[in-house]
């Protein structure tokens, strides 16, 4: 642990982030940034709720879920290429659907033993898939690289297959109408997924790796 005892401690400090800031280009320093902050609010957020509420399944992997999506804003690729406002707007919808459901949900403390075993099923194939997606990952369609190992060798879009597994499990503990939120869902990934693959398909290696890998999100189904 760092103990800064007097000021120009504290000033040596500083200098070395702003050196080290300073061979960094500007997208590097937002990635960082951000990454640190998505970290550090989910710690402060995790807190207060485990204080208020105890220590539940659902938390530990929410918070292990966005450590690894922090880390990723830390570490991904700079210079990608978005699909632009068209795309951006066709993935929004499904994001803000997700955090409706989560908001939905009853408090996972009164989840029954199946719930917070298909949550952390779901959990599991998400984080999995976005250790794998590592340095290409995005929050909103672009294209970084292409992930063709781990739960990629098998269909396209694994993080949305657990996405949409969260989902449905949220969805389980929520009011009776909370059911069309995600019959409302299931197209929504489904247009999203459309424009990230036109995307994509910008990259040759994409284009081979849509052969190798026909499915898109459900093993032998589409």
């Amino acid at each position: 642990m760092l103990l800064l005892t007097s000021s120009w401690q504290l000033a040596e400090v500083t200098g070395l982030f702003i050196k080290l800031f300073e061979h960094m280009e500007a997208e590097r320093v937002f990635n960082v940034l951000l990454g640190v902050c998505f970290i550090g609010w989910t710690l402060i957020g995790s807190k207060s709720e485990i204080n208020a509420m105890g220590i539940t399944t659902a938390r530990i992997s929410i918070i292990v879920l966005n450590g690894v999506v922090g880390f990723n804003f830390i570490i991904r690729r700079t210079g990608a290429k978005s699909g632009g406002p068209t795309v951006l707007f066709t993935a929004l919808p499904s994001i803000l659907v997700g955090s409706l459901a989560y908001r939905l949900a009853a408090p996972a403390v009164l989840w029954p033993f199946y719930v917070n075993f298909l949550f952390v099923f779901g959990m599991a194939i998400t984080v999995c898939s976005l250790i794998f997606l590592g340095k290409n990952f995005a929050v909103f369609p672009a294209l970084r690289g292409i992930t063709q190992t781990g739960p990629y060798r098998f269909i396209r879009h694994p993080a949305y297959l657990g996405e949409l597994l969260l989902i449905f499990t949220l969805i389980l503990t929520g009011p009776r109408w909370g059911t069309l939120l995600f019959l409302f869902f299931i197209p929504l990934i489904v247009v999203r997924i459309i424009a990230e693959e036109k995307l994509l398909c910008e990259n040759e290696i994409y284009k081979k790796y849509k052969r190798l890998v026909r499915w898109r999100l459900l093993y032998g189904i589409w």
